[in-house]
């Protein structure tokens, strides 16, 4: 009986609480350990200088605690070389980033469109950096539990090793553009019979690359590109990514393989214990709030909101509550960042909360009024179907695959509306019983996907 292999390369290297793609590859992971043939489930990761290996079932089931917010630390066993080896590389990143952050917003981006089309030279030189501090504590301290590493770049043909068998299945959910060699998963399909299925969550680099940090439209373009050709099979999350993807296949001239619409999850572990609550998060359940959960970044159009709000508060309308942003910020915000901080009329109305965890994220979202998302497009929009899981009604983008999510449950506004995002919260908070109706509905109407379900749907 062949084996289906799950690649976790991006959850063992996650350091933070779980996003969009990141819960994805938890979910469906921490549904793998659980089932009933899981002998023939096994767990691998990537980096360049080993190629693909075998990942134990306890260090999955550990790393799912962490990111999960279960655990607040976790000791790293010395013998780990795989986080070891993340670690080294996130810590690096985390340092650039950091710097690049202290420019001005216009110097940012000049920064990340150099270093960009660099970032293979720049993996090359962490790794060589990495392989000389192993060597030089080697020839001082030899301990032979340490690995020998093989070359960066390793192919098949060099006799690269790989845990692989003959006909087995490999399953990738994760950030693969930044982690992956596509060169060498196609060898191995080809030498192995390798079934392959990888996802697609949406094409917005290359459909709207004016939304992403540098010049992202022909490298993701070129990943698409190796996706196509590696894969046997790929996910997409809804109809609107599926059709998205279909087109830009037929554009490039690859070869478009199966492609499978999954229903991402949307429920949330549940809370043990209130001592898991911070007390920012626990102070701010008290009050009346309208909750909005994305990283902060174009893309999701938190300054419609900000415009919104301000427009509001100018006309002295009363009773405004406090608008909530959970998220982190991402590149090019500062300006935005800056403007929430300095802009008195929003002292207090306008809240950004970073690094929630989920234990959090859970009880935010059951005591909010209700959710805003007025993202400009999305593949599909898990934080709409998470409000829906618990039963809260969500103001939400009309743009691209938002109302799959919902149907007619919501009221969908234009993202760039900004007249008519404060006229709708404007009458909810005039008519705060729309809102009870409306929720009343989704209560009886809605039903929403489990994450085992989706994990199924993938490993059928």
């Amino acid at each position: 009986m062949h084996n289906t292999w799950i690649d976790v390369t991006t959850i063992l290297g996650w350091q933070r609480s779980a996003v969009g793609i990141v819960r994805t590859e938890v979910e469906c992971a921490t549904f793998a350990l659980k089932m009933h043939s899981s002998n023939c489930i096994k767990f691998c990761a990537y980096t360049p200088s080993k190629g693909y290996y075998e990942i134990n079932r306890l260090l999955v089931e550990q790393t799912i605690e962490r990111i999960n917010g279960h655990v607040k630390k976790k000791e790293i066993d010395s013998q780990n070389i795989v986080v070891q080896q993340v670690d080294f590389k996130t810590k690096c990143k985390t340092s650039v980033l950091k710097c690049i952050r202290l420019l001005p917003t216009r110097m940012q981006r000049k920064v990340i469109n150099y270093l960009l089309p660099r970032r293979v030279a720049a993996n090359s030189l962490l790794t060589s950096l990495r392989h000389g501090k192993l060597a030089f504590k080697q020839f001082f301290k030899p301990n032979v539990s340490v690995p020998h590493f093989q070359n960066v770049g390793s192919t098949v043909s060099d006799g690269a090793k790989y845990p692989f068998c003959q006909n087995d299945e490999y399953i990738s959910l994760g950030l693969d553009w930044d982690q992956k060699d596509f060169q060498y998963l196609y060898e191995l399909k080809k030498e192995l019979n390798l079934k392959v299925k990888l996802f697609c969550y949406d094409v917005i680099p290359v459909k709207l690359p004016h939304l992403c940090v540098g010049d992202v439209a022909g490298k993701f373009a070129h990943y698409f590109s190796n996706v196509a050709w590696c894969a046997n099979e790929i996910f997409c999350i809804s109809k609107c990514s599926r059709d998205d993807l279909n087109e830009l296949l037929k554009q490039l001239g690859t070869p478009v393989p199966k492609l499978t619409i999954v229903k991402l999850g949307c429920e949330l572990p549940e809370i043990e214990n209130d001592s898991e609550i911070s007390n920012d998060v626990k102070n701010l359940l008290e009050e009346r709030y309208i909750l909005f959960v994305s990283t902060i970044e174009r893309r999701k159009n938190h300054e419609v909101l900000y415009k919104a709000y301000t427009r509001l508060i100018d006309q002295k309308v009363d009773n405004i509550p406090t608008l909530v942003f959970v998220g982190m910020p991402g590149w090019g915000m500062n300006d935005f960042i800056t403007d929430l901080h300095l802009d008195p009329r929003v002292k207090g109305k306008i809240i950004q909360l970073n690094n929630v965890s989920d234990p959090e994220l859970t009880q935010l979202y059951r005591r909010c009024w209700f959710t805003v998302y007025p993202s400009l497009y999305e593949g599909w929009g898990l934080p709409v179907a998470e409000s829906l899981a618990f039963g809260k009604y969500c103001l939400a983008s009309s743009a691209a695959s938002v109302p799959e999510v919902a149907g007619d449950l919501l009221d969908y506004i234009d993202p760039w509306d900004v007249l008519g995002w404060a006229d709708k919260i404007k009458y909810f908070i005039e008519n705060p019983s729309a809102i009870h109706e409306r929720e009343e509905r989704i209560k009886f109407e809605y039903k929403s996907t489990k994450w085992s379900d989706t994990a199924a749907s993938i490993f059928k």
